[in-house]
């Protein structure tokens, strides 16, 4: 799938949990917020490290390509 929110990321859905996941610690000004975030951050990046290398290996050089085209989770960013 390469259509819709994936021509920009690859993992779209691990972008928005992040994004939900920053706005509690930003609205409740809380000091246990960040850590949780950072955890979040942490296990959502693990995650990506252990799904790409099985993506690579079922869908092989298309892969590849769509990975050079695509950032990881935020648009130039990473």
């Amino acid at each position: 799938m390469t259509n819709g929110p994936y021509r920009f990321v690859r993992h779209p859905r691990y972008a928005s949990i992040l994004l939900i996941g920053l706005g509690a610690p930003l609205a409740f000004a809380s000091i246990i917020g960040w850590p949780l975030f950072f955890a979040l951050l942490l296990a959502i990046r693990h995650r990506i490290e252990r799904e790409e290398p099985h993506l690579r290996a079922l869908f092989g050089s298309a892969y590849d390509a769509y990975a050079r085209r695509t950032a990881r989770l935020l648009p130039g960013v990473y």
